[in-house]
């Protein structure tokens, strides 16, 4: 290998690879916000009005919520002040109600205030089976109130709204009231509640000892929605777990025949050696249509629009997978950092050029997980932390040092500095986590040798090269949580994200003793940063990466050298079932707007939710009973009268350059999700019954009411049930209970009413759920 002594800016990329992983963790979190929070719900007054699922919430995993048209709407306004919380409830219709505002506060002084009115924020959600006593004051006109809510964890699972899925705790609440001067509580009202970490009160129902029940439903989050908190599990690298294709916009020709067309390097833009025409850093603004002019106004946003970006307007896909630390994936085996394969993986990205005539580059990085480890990191504490431990830039080839392969090594067992890629230092019940103002750092050792000039091992003319500070450059890498935001991806899916800048100086110095001036060693000074956008369970979904030399303000910076914006693989953007028969069901889906890399797809199904154990079918292992048409598919072979639980995933063959193996990868699958707003989550389940045969509901029916008309008539309301076989509900009479062959039926009405009014004359009455297969229970009766 030939080498020359200075590092040029626009070859040398300071390693900061990125694990592609996935994993399935309940109820991702986010991040507490302490301002006002500010949301619009839909007003339902009457239980005749209440989606189904919500008039009877228990025993659930899934809820549907559906809403009339016209709605009722109402704004709801949660200040924190202090240790008080204000809230205002502002009719957006005339029929939500009058504008109220009410003060609460703690009578312990503790959390319980923001526990009941902004659950999201701090450990205020319960977990099924777990109880807890808030106790409350509210400021009235008479005095100060006291409030006492006993709140129970119910269970966990999934809310359909009209504005999509929501990930929802089911908690249920009895709320007694003491007025001021009063000496005992008394009951007021009993509130069933689904709960969310994003915006934290999803739907409730509200039914006082006196008075109209009512349900409000989430219609949307104007302000104060929780930002994102990404876990070990959700990040922690995986072998073979996933893979991700990106696009790099590479360089921008400067002139010449090929002016603004993307370019790798100097020659794509000329049509002689003396041409004058370079191969320049694209700008900041091209990657989104808001044309932000540098790296500070594209932060300053909380939506990045990166759709625009695809094969058109890009130099190399970079495909983007973790494996093992072997020879076969790598020819550094053994040299510093790529040892110890028991312990340690490999992450990889293959630049794959468009352009066949230039030869794909590799930049390997290896990864070391510590589950628990007594870092300075983490303060002392126990936490978990990925370590980064060595790496290799354009791995296998020759050239000019920055033009071929560079490593760099950061590892302790060779006296080097311990380098963190992801650390996690916040814990709760849901494991370990980092969230948005997190950082972490790195200070190098003074003239440290960590970077190699080697091709797979072999010396060049200077095979290694320090670092330390010098001028304005520290000597350091250090990684920053900058703030929460939202992406949209080429492959058109909406993804929430966190934005991690990590941040490298140092000089370069070719001696061991790291001299400086005219006669010195130095041969080159870096300042470079990569802003990575990190979504759950799939990681960067963006990575922006600086040249070499970025000037301070750092956020100032206003060209980029490489990116990287995925387009797959992601899970359809949309699943749905237009129709069935006895014995089958249709299936089609949106599998996203690049399907470049997309091999085939698995349909999964089941008689129960994903939810609640794994799907027992899918198309690869019960192939016989599923025929696919392009993004559409037909189940076959069902149980006429059956309810079934359907998702679909996409799978990705790739073939390993250096190993020669090909892996099939699959995107994540139904109860993993990814979310994004406003409120997409991808990949969901949906419901289908086949038609015919004989289905029996086992739902009681409860809350039966009548009441005597103006004009003389009955009228009979109940709960409404939901059940799968669910076709319409009978009004029984008789004058002699004693029996259930007293009882006749007196109306039938269609499973969407849940009244009836009419003069008969009998003297008991009860309704039962009605369905193809007979009637449901009929509570004592042993029915």
């Amino acid at each position: 290998m030939t080498s020359d002594t200075r590092l040029p800016s626009s070859r040398f990329r300071f390693g900061c690879l990125l694990p592609v992983v996935a994993g399935a963790l309940l109820l991702a979190g986010v991040a507490r916000a302490d301002g006002p929070r500010v949301a619009r719900y839909h007003v339902l007054r009457g239980r005749a009005a209440w989606p189904a699922d919500l008039a009877a919430p228990e025993h659930r995993t899934r809820w549907i919520l559906g809403v009339p048209a016209g709605a009722a709407q109402r704004r709801l306004e949660i200040r924190p002040e202090g240790d008080r919380v204000t809230v205002v409830a502002e009719p957006l219709r005339p029929e939500a109600g009058e504008r109220t505002a009410r003060t609460f506060g703690d009578r312990r002084g503790g959390r319980d205030v923001t526990a009941w009115w902004l659950p999201d924020r701090g450990e205020g959600i319960l977990r099924p089976g777990e109880r807890r006593t808030l106790d409350l004051f509210e400021e009235t006109a008479g005095g100060r109130d006291e409030l006492r809510i006993e709140l129970e964890g119910l269970g966990v699972g999934w809310a359909e709204l009209p504005a999509g899925p929501r990930e929802v705790v089911l908690e249920r609440a009895r709320v007694f009231r003491r007025a001021a001067g009063a000496s005992a509580f008394t009951f007021e009202e009993e509130v069933m509640r689904l709960v969310g970490r994003r915006a934290g009160l999803v739907a409730e129902t509200v039914t006082p000892a006196s008075g109209e029940p009512e349900a409000s439903i989430l219609a949307g989050v104007d302000q104060g929605a929780g930002t994102l908190q990404l876990y070990y599990s959700e990040l922690k690298p995986i072998v073979h777990q996933n893979i991700q294709y990106g696009w790099d916009r590479g360089g921008k020709c400067n002139g010449g025949p090929n002016n603004g067309q993307p370019c790798v390097e100097n020659a794509d833009c000329r049509t002689s050696i003396f041409d004058p025409y370079t191969c320049d850093p694209i700008s900041v603004s091209e990657v989104t249509p808001d044309g932000f002019p540098d790296m500070g106004a594209l932060l300053a946003a909380d939506y990045w629009d990166f759709s625009g970006n695809d094969r058109t307007n890009s130099v190399a896909e970079v495909t983007s997978t973790v494996t093992p630390l072997d020879s076969a994936h790598t020819c550094n085996i053994g040299q510093c950092g790529f040892t110890n394969p028991a312990t340690r993986i490999l992450a990889k990205q293959d630049r794959d050029f468009l352009d066949p005539s230039k030869t794909d580059d590799l930049i390997t990085t290896v990864f070391e997980n510590e589950d628990a480890s007594s870092a300075a990191f983490c303060g002392g504490a126990p936490c978990p932390i990925t370590w980064q431990r060595a790496g290799a830039l354009r791995e296998g080839k020759s050239g000019l040092f920055g033009d071929g392969e560079s490593r760099f090594c950061y590892d302790p067992l060779e006296g080097r500095s311990a380098v963190a890629q992801w650390v996690f230092p916040h814990q709760d019940t849901k494991g370990y986590f980092f969230q948005a103002g997190d950082s972490w750092r790195t200070d190098f050792a003074a003239c440290e040798q960590n970077i190699f000039n080697t091709v797979c091992g072999d010396p060049g003319l200077f095979p290694t090269l320090y670092v330390k500070a010098c001028n304005d450059k520290g000597n350091f890498q250090a990684s920053d949580v900058l703030k929460g935001g939202v992406v949209k991806l080429p492959s058109g899916h909406t993804l929430n994200v966190l934005v991690v800048r990590i941040l490298t100086e140092f000089c370069v110095y070719t001696c061991g003793q790291c001299t400086d001036g005219i006669f010195g060693c130095k041969t080159d000074e870096v300042r470079k940063a990569i802003y990575l956008f990190v979504a759950p369970h799939i990681t960067t979904v963006v990575r922006l990466q600086s040249p070499n030399v970025i000037p301070l303000p750092i956020e100032s910076q206003n060209t980029l050298e490489e990116t990287d914006i995925k387009f797959g693989l992601l899970p359809p953007l949309t699943i749905e079932s237009p129709g069935a028969t006895d014995t089958t069901i249709d299936v089609r889906w949106d599998p996203g707007r690049d399907t470049s890399r997309i091999l085939d797809y698995v349909v999964y199904w089941d008689t129960d939710s994903g939810s609640s154990s794994p799907y027992a079918f899918n198309s690869i292992d019960n192939a016989g009973q599923v025929s696919f048409d392009g993004t559409s598919a037909t189940i076959s072979g069902l149980t006429p009268g059956t309810t079934y639980y359907i998702t679909v995933t996409s799978r990705s063959s790739y073939t390993d350059p250096k190993s020669g193996v090909t892996t099939i990868y699959e995107s994540i699958i139904y109860p993993t999700q990814i979310f994004g707003d406003p409120d997409f989550a991808y990949p969901i389940e949906v419901v289908q019954t086949t038609t015919g045969g004989s289905c029996t509901p086992t739902a009681e029916v409860t809350g039966l009411t009548v009441s005597r008309l103006a004009d003389g008539s009955l009228q009979f309301c109940w709960d409404p049930v939901s059940d799968p076989c669910l076709d319409g509900y009978d009004l029984l009479g008789s004058d002699d209970a004693t029996s259930d062959a007293n009882w006749q039926t007196v109306a039938s009405v269609t499973s969407a009413e849940t009244c009836w009014t009419g003069s008969p004359a009998n003297t008991f009455y009860l309704v039962v759920a009605r369905g193809t297969g007979g009637t449901g229970p009929w509570g004592h009766y042993g029915h």
